[in-house]
């Protein structure tokens, strides 16, 4: 069925006038030192999601599956935004989550990048 063509007109003002409304509502945080710390270890079941709140307030946790010296074990990928001062933050949690999860070694690593946090 073909749209009336004022029908039209009226729902894209209509959608015009939603996006100004929620363009105003909208926050933009602009980090240019922003740095992402990931860390790879095993499969936590909760326990990292709990270590990594005592450092950082937000995280993106990912369950993967994962190689160490060739034997597959179920692990976690952690993603936490910082900023180079939070540099010891990040390599104490490693330390924590190795000893919590009584693993051999967890990876760590760290990457520059700009980041914009959008909200209301």
């Amino acid at each position: 069925m073909l749209e009336h063509p004022a029908s039209s007109v009226n729902h894209t003002a209509r959608l015009a006038e939603s996006q100004e409304t929620h363009a105003r509502k909208v926050r933009a945080e602009v980090n240019p030192h922003a740095v992402l710390f990931t860390f790879y270890t095993v499969y936590g079941n909760g326990r990292n999601a709990e270590l990594v709140s005592r450092y950082f307030d937000g995280a993106s946790l990912y369950r993967v599956a994962g190689l160490w010296k060739s034997e597959r074990e179920d692990s976690e990928v952690i993603e936490v935004v910082g900023t180079m001062a939070d540099l010891q933050k990040a390599i104490d949690l490693a330390g924590d989550i190795r000893t919590v999860q009584e693993q051999t070694a967890v990876l760590m690593t760290y990457a520059r990048l700009g980041s914009v946090l959008v909200t209301e």
